[in-house]
């Protein structure tokens, strides 16, 4: 079980509940260089939940995917609207047009 008091991989901070207390830009590099799988999950859906859904989407579209591309982001989506199945852990090439 994951809480505030799990140890985390990081050489600044130690526990999750230290790096919660953290910038959001910290918390975004951690994650992203955490170690342990399943603290990754979980840290990954704690900024889904806390940070990136609550992101206002205004102006142009090229703004609006910028608020949105990031590991975090893509693994949500992956996760949660593709059934786990990950574009990038695969082999397939279709072509799109024929030579």
């Amino acid at each position: 079980m994951i809480n505030t008091d799990t140890l985390i991989s990081s050489k600044k901070y130690k526990t999750i509940g230290e790096l919660l207390k953290q910038p959001m830009k910290s918390i975004c590099l951690v994650a992203n260089n955490e170690k342990n799988i399943v603290i990754k999950e979980y840290l990954y859906d704690w900024l889904i939940d806390n940070h990136y859904s609550k992101t206002i989407m205004e102006g142009n579209l090229t703004d609006r995917v910028h608020k949105i591309t990031n590991k975090a982001c893509y693994y949500h989506i992956y996760k949660n609207c593709f059934d786990n199945f990950d574009i990038d852990e695969t082999k397939i090439i279709k072509t799109i047009l024929h030579p």
